[in-house]
């Protein structure tokens, strides 16, 4: 490729990339409008006995850090529609 092609392409990249930027405002966001998301599915006290009873958290280090990680995310849903 030529040197002023060249030059023209890594131009153009810089100015696509720099384009998806923008300012942060010191304002709160507002809140996600969420009509039409589906809503979290609740496992409740049954589903949380049985998984006590057959998965310990010591047996399974692993997947109960990862419900752990479900349920944070739960709350910065609920968070973030405003909940």
């Amino acid at each position: 490729m030529h040197r002023p092609k060249l030059l023209l392409a890594l131009a153009t990249a810089l100015q696509l990339s720099l384009a998806a930027c923008g300012t942060v405002s010191s304002e709160p966001a507002a809140p996600v409008p969420v009509s039409g998301c589906p809503s979290w599915p609740v496992a409740g006290p049954a589903v949380a006995a049985e998984l006590e009873a057959k998965l310990p958290p010591d047996a399974a280090p692993a997947t109960w850090e990862w419900l752990s990680r479900l349920l944070k995310l739960r709350d910065q849903l609920k968070v973030c529609r405003g909940q």
